[in-house]
Parts: structure tokens; C-alpha cells; sequence
């Protein structure tokens, strides 16, 4: 009995102890991976107390810096300031960045379809005329656009075939009227860029002072 009691002691102080060391290593642990953040996100600082780097020096969904590297239109490197950049939404709001970049899909779909209509007319032999709504424009932005972001090995995933095809029925066209292979990735990548192209904005760039200006940034609104 009094050997039982002993083993029981034994077990139950093995256990605190087990206890005792598991939280310290987690501790440990949870202080290394903070203090790896800290340095992730520890940017450099101008004279305004302003922070200035680049978007890979930003943690996944952190807070980009104050003034972010960019290049502006004359070749010079400098910085625009962050809220110029994205405007609305914060770039570490996840729902809010999907809502932005819903309503820029939005937006940007009629012109697509406009200038899809008018690169097929280019050529002056057959005037093809797209009469989509919004909510076919959108669909059909959609699918061009993930036709021509997404790739593997240098190759789209989506198959342009089947791409071709589901755009013409949505935007009730003859699918003959559109081209096959790399001259359809290419109409479409032209019309996803002219389309966004419209509504293009110019944002300053300056040096790390945020103050001295060196050029501009043409970004999409």
C-alpha cells in the first residue's frame, strides 16, 4: 500500500513537472515567434516618424508601411504614401480588401466588354457589337480575368477553349467571332488592361522624407 502511494506521488510530481516544462517551452516558443514578427514588421523611420519600405518586408496581411517602395513613370525609385495607394480599404482588413476589390470587378466590366467589342472591330472587316448588361459584363470579366492571372508552369490553368466558349455565350456573341489560342489570351489580356487603364490615377512619389517629390505613380483606382 505504502508502495502504491509512493508510485502515485512519483506519477503526480512527473506530471507537474512535465506541466512545469511544457509551458516554459511554449513560452519560449510563443516569445521566439513574437519576437520574429517584431523584426518582420520593425520598418525604418524618416525624421516625421513616418515608416518606409517595401511590401515584401510586410508580414502575410500585416500593415504595410507608412510610405511604400515604388517606381515611379520617369524609372526613379522612391516612395507613395500608403493611403494614396490602396485608399480604402486598409491593407491588413481582409473583408474590406474583398469588398474593394469586388467593386473594382464592378466597375471595370462594362468597360472590359467595350473595349473587348472594339479590338474585335479593330480590323474593319465585321463591326462586332456587344450588347451585355451588367451582370453579363461581370461574369465574363470574371472568367477573362482569372483566364489570364492564374498559370502553372507558364500556362493558364483554365482552358482557353472552354474560356472561349463560355464568354461568347455570355455576352451572346458568335463564338466564331473570337479568336483561338494565344491570339484569344492575348485580346483578352488587352481589354482586361485598357479597361482598367480608364481609370488610372497618377500618385506622387517621393524620397524616404516624404516630402521631396521625384516623380509619379500610375495606379488603378
Amino acid at each position: 500500500m505504502e508502495v502504491k502511494q509512493i508510485k502515485t506521488k512519483n506519477l503526480a510530481l512527473l506530471s507537474a513537472i512535465t506541466l512545469v516544462a511544457s509551458f516554459f517551452i511554449v513560452s519560449f516558443i510563443m516569445s521566439q515567434v513574437a519576437d520574429a514578427d517584431a523584426e518582420i514588421t520593425k520598418y525604418r523611420t524618416n525624421a516625421d516618424g513616418l515608416s518606409y519600405g517595401t511590401v515584401f518586408e510586410a508580414p502575410p496581411w500585416g500593415e504595410l508601411p507608412d510610405l511604400v517602395a515604388v517606381e515611379a513613370t520617369n524609372g526613379k525609385m522612391g516612395f507613395a504614401y500608403r493611403h494614396e495607394l490602396i485608399g480604402s480599404p486598409p491593407a491588413d482588413d481582409r473583408g474590406e480588401a474583398a469588398r474593394y476589390m469586388d467593386e473594382k470587378f464592378a466597375r471595370n466590366s462594362m468597360p472590359f466588354v467595350r473595349h473587348l467589342s472594339e479590338e474585335l472591330s479593330a480590323d474593319g472587316d465585321v463591326k462586332v457589337v456587344i450588347d451585355a448588361d451588367a451582370e453579363a459584363a461581370r461574369k465574363a470579366y470574371d472568367i477573362a480575368y482569372d483566364y489570364t492571372s492564374y498559370s502553372m508552369d507558364g500556362k493558364p490553368i483554365l482552358d482557353g477553349d472552354v474560356v472561349r466558349r463560355d464568354i461568347a455565350g455570355i455576352l451572346g456573341i458568335d463564338v466564331e467571332l473570337l479568336p483561338q489560342g494565344e491570339e484569344f489570351y492575348r485580346l483578352l489580356e488587352l481589354s482586361l488592361g485598357l479597361a482598367a487603364n480608364d481609370f488610372y490615377v497618377e500618385i506622387p512619389v517621393y524620397l524616404e522624407d516624404g516630402k521631396t517629390q521625384i516623380g509619379v505613380f500610375r495606379a488603378g483606382a
